[in-house]
């Protein structure tokens, strides 16, 4: 039997099968069930729509976190956009899923009442002016501003995003965010620098008028003109040079006898006039590119004014990044792109044509250029003069000056034969800042004073000026000192003093273009910002992205950090509170250090803490040897003997932070088997303690591990056997030397900001004691539980001078009038406390305190000393060194095989930096005084060499 047929529709489908449905009695329908767990077009109106859309993700929204403005979001929530009835309800039945659009998005509610699908945004929205379709999140542009101001690429977002678990956005799509905020950012940084651009040409012309009108009035008055009419001199001044309009006014006097006075002369033409002089304003100069070296593809140049301000800023590229991949699919019509490629040549020449650009464009927008400040490594004022026939004047930078005349003198270090070290390095370069200091202006005195330089360094001052050289000063009788030489004492080498002239010929030839010299310092800064947000190792160049980012460091000097802020109001976006009070605190700070790095005391300690940098560097390198340098692998014999640490000295300084604290203090006593001898300790048998105020009281018999010696016996009465421990012929119970440190420190533990206090404690019971730990290993424990440790011996004497005697017991009689059993630690203890509260106050306790670490120290130091010192008694015997310093030599862990190696490696400045590094304690590993160096580092340098 052939099937039956199908009906079709008019347009020729097949229509569905229609269900046979049976009636039977009380057939009732149950309603509509939906078959999707999303719903269906019938329960959901629209959901199909949406679930088609590749942006809409039906369950995505309960995973990780999204950035929600609460304002825009629950204003939204208040109704439904088609039956008006609200509020809204947030449920996993009404939310249907979101669409993500970056940081931004919609999120899908239903309506409970009319089943309308209710699109609620994150945030707000702006429209970029001239565009269609939907408008931007704003938080999405300002994503894209901050990838240009501090984050960087696509990478780098997504990997800031994922971090806070927020979802990650599609690389292009980040990169039309960069895109829209750059074009922000650029368009307010332009109209800041050209409104920067006139407010400094004005300025500048202004004050160069008004210096040109006082000397124009004093000419006047010297030629003894009293009035002189307003519009007369106007009209000489804008037609006839100043020379030829003084003798017209004198002779016009008698024609024109309805005058006004020169003061309100002056007054009107400073608002009418401009400069004679000048025909354009002063800007500092600098090129910098983005890969070290001269095979960069991109560059930036800007120039700024006297006030630091960014005035115009010029991007060089070399490539296009469209552009490059369009030229590898011939054949194709490139896509429409903003093209960055502006440069054809070298990198070399990208900072002449940069400069050269950008003064093109001040003069077009009215604030010409007629001097410039910066280094002289490039042709730009060549080529301003070849390719537009401006004459512009070049202001060499200071800086850059006197670092080549230094990288000359370093480089004549490695001459052979030539021996100049790094302090007449230093001496030299400095006198050459204070000639360009002393002499811009004078041209005489500035090639004359550079004629004298190296003469005065070796004794020479005939063509010293007295206002330069002490010597003039005080008269050729008197004996002159070199104060920042070595030693002293004028340089004498003659072969160093041929090569210094020599180098310094060219030198003065160029003398008059050191007389007038400019500072291109903030330009380094500008540029140094520039990296901050544009990286040497990332690669911006292939699109406008270097482009934002130099206009966004341009605004953000210019303006401060609130320049975000300005840009987003000026763009319609809102400016944002916490970045507007973040930017305030910022400023605030950047003015205050600001304010602070120009004070004297600031710039002095800046200057102290670089040499204290280079003088560490140097002992490292001397104490190293050859670690990296050029081949040095392939040496034979290579250079690689450590010389040792230092090994810090002890200072015994009072303890500052007991000043402002209400301290414990725990007087101490030790019984000993006898006393320290050459360096070795004796054991403990009794340890006592008590509390000043309370009077708690710490005390037990230790075993020791070494026989008690006879004189220790009779005076302590502790006598031990070998096994037991008696005192007084009594059996006492004793504890090993561990158990009873550990007792004692749990003991301490109940106190705060202990300070132990020991008669003579700072010759033996600290010593022993600190022995002691440091062998058990509880050294550590012992110091954060003891804050201080007072010798009470040496502080009852500074406090007490003339008493007879300092013993306990007679200090005892002296102060408390009583006599005691001695020599039992526990009473000593209990009398020491009595007699120290009638002896001394709390200042003296401070006064007298000192660190817990010191006797670690010196047990160190002493061993050092013990182990170097026989080596350095030829130093002592040939009059080199004197016996205490030769012992704080040997105590900083040096011999004399590591002065030779010192030496050898590095010569006087080795042995200098060596002396003068900081240890461990932040002290001078020898010492660091001027007078003691000069006298020995000369001696030791000649004896090591022999």
């Amino acid at each position: 039997m052939a099937a039956p047929r199908r009906r079709r529709t008019k347009l020729g489908r097949f229509k569905k099968k229609e269900k046979i449905s049976v009636l039977i009695d009380h057939n009732y329908s149950p309603g509509h069930i939906c078959e999707s767990i999303y719903g269906c077009d019938m329960c959901v109106p629209g959901i199909g729509r949406l679930i088609a859309s590749k942006k809409f993700s039906p369950n995505m929204w309960t995973v990780g976190r999204r950035i929600v403005e609460w304002a825009v979001f629950v204003e939204r929530l208040k109704q439904c956009q088609r039956c008006k009835c609200g509020p809204l309800y947030l449920t996993h039945t009404t939310i249907k899923g979101e669409m993500k659009l970056g940081l931004g998005g919609f999120l899908y509610v239903q309506c409970q009442q009319c089943l309308m699908l209710n699109r609620i945004p994150y945030g707000k929205v702006h429209r970029e002016e001239g565009k269609r379709g939907m408008p931007s999140f704003c938080v999405n542009t300002k994503l894209g501003s901050a990838m240009i101001d501090n984050v960087g690429g696509p990478q780098r977002m997504n990997n800031c995003l994922t971090t806070l678990d927020l979802p990650p956005i599609n690389n292009r799509s980040l990169k039309v965010m960069e895109r829209r905020a750059g074009k922000l950012i650029e368009n307010f940084a332009d109209e800041n620098m050209k409104a920067e651009s006139k407010r400094a040409y004005e300025k500048e012309m202004s004050e160069i008028f008004q210096s040109e009108q006082q000397a124009f009035e004093e000419e006047i008055c010297d030629l003894g003109v009293a009035v002189i009419e307003d519009e007369f001199i106007g009209e000489l001044l804008g037609s006839t040079p100043q020379s030829e309009v003084l003798p017209e006014i004198y002779h016009c006097r008698k024609r024109r006898p309805e005058t006004i006075s020169v003061a309100e002369t002056a007054k009107k033409r400073r608002l009418n006039f401009l400069p004679r002089t000048r025909t354009g304003m002063t800007v500092c100069a600098d090129h910098a590119w983005q890969k070290r070296g001269f095979d960069s593809l991109t560059g930036h140049t800007y120039l700024l004014s006297k006030e630091n301000k960014v005035l115009k800023t010029v991007v060089k590229h070399r490539t296009c990044g469209v552009c490059k991949w369009w030229r590898r699919r011939p054949g194709q019509k490139p896509r429409h792109h903003r093209c960055v490629w502006n440069h054809k040549g070298s990198s070399r020449l990208m900072e002449s044509e940069a400069g050269v650009e950008a003064v093109k464009e001040m003069n077009d927008q009215g604030t010409p250029i007629a001097v410039i400040e910066g280094d002289g490594d490039n042709t730009l004022i060549a080529r301003l003069k070849s390719n537009l026939g401006l004459t512009v004047k070049k202001k060499l930078d200071k800086n850059h000056c006197t670092k080549n005349i230094g990288k000359i003198l370093y480089d004549m270090r490695n001459i052979k034969g030539i021996r100049i070290s790094n302090q007449v390095i230093s001496h030299i370069h400095k006198c050459i800042k204070y000639i360009f200091s002393k002499n811009q202006g004078n041209v005489n005195g500035m090639k004359e004073n550079l004629q004298a330089l190296i003469p005065h360094q070796f004794g020479d001052h005939s063509l010293c000026h007295a206002r330069f050289c002490g010597y003039k000063r005080v008269g050729n009788n008197e004996k002159y000192t070199h104060r920042s030489l070595p030693y002293h004492g004028p340089l004498s080498d003659p072969l160093l003093r041929q090569k210094l002239t020599e180098a310094f010929e060219p030198v003065i030839a160029k003398s008059a273009m050191y007389v007038d010299l400019g500072s291109s310092q903030a330009c380094e800064h500008a540029n140094r910002a520039t990296m901050l947000k544009a990286p040497k190792h990332l690669h911006y160049g292939e699109s406008e992205s270097l482009d934002f980012r130099v206009k966004a460091t341009a605004a953000s000097i210019n303006v401060g950090r609130k320049y975000l802020s300005e840009a987003f109001a000026k763009g319609g976006l809102s400016p944002g509170h916490y970045n507007i009070k973040y930017s305030e605190k910022l400023d605030k700070n950047r003015e205050l250090r600001r304010v602070k790095m120009r004070q004297p005391d600031v710039k002095r300690r800046r200057l102290i803490l670089k040499q204290e940098r280079a003088t560490q560097k140097g002992a490292y390198e001397v104490s190293e040897g050859s670690s990296y340098q050029s081949e040095v692998g392939l040496a034979e014999n290579q250079d690689i003997e450590v010389i040792p640490e230092a090994v810090p000295k002890p200072t015994f300084n009072a303890v500052s932070k007991l000043k402002n604290m209400s301290p414990t203090y725990i007087v101490f006593d030790l019984e000993t088997t006898g006393l320290s001898k050459q360096g070795i300790m004796p054991h403990i048998t009794q340890i006592a303690a008590v509390e000043m105020h309370s009077g708690n009281q710490f005390t037990c018999y230790v075993l020791p591990k070494v026989p008690i010696e006879a004189s220790a016996e009779k005076v302590t009465g502790i006598v031990f056997d070998g096994t037991d421990l008696f005192v007084n012929g009594q059996k006492v119970d004793a504890l090993t030397i561990s158990d009873a440190i550990g007792k004692l420190l749990e003991w301490l533990g109940q106190f705060n900001t202990v300070v132990l206090v020991a008669h003579n404690g700072r010759v033996f019971d600290f010593r022993v004691i600190s022995h002691a730990v440091m062998l058990l290993g509880k050294h550590d424990e012992f110091i954060d539980k003891i804050d201080g440790l007072v010798d009470s011996l040496s502080m009852i004497r500074s406090c007490h001078k003339n008493l007879k005697s300092y013993k306990q017991e007679c200090l005892a009689l002296h102060f408390c009038g009583e006599t005691y059993d001695a020599h039992d630690a526990l009473e000593d203890v209990k009398m020491l406390s009595k007699i120290l509260k009638c002896a001394v106050t709390n200042v003296d306790f401070v006064k007298a305190s000192y660190d817990t670490h010191n006797h670690l120290l010196q047990e160190n130091f002493n061993s050092a000393k013990s182990q170097n010192l026989s080596s350095l008694h030829v130093l002592v015997g040939a009059g080199i060194v004197k016996i205490g310093m030769a012992e704080n030599i040997a105590g900083s862990g040096l011999n004399l095989h590591s002065l030779r190696v010192i030496h050898a490696r590095a010569r006087e400045d080795g042995l200098r930096n060596t002396f003068c590094s900081k240890n461990s304690i932040g002290k001078p590993r020898v010492t660091s005084d001027n007078k003691v160096l000069d006298a020995v580092i000369p001696k030791m340098s000649q004896f090591l060499s022999a």
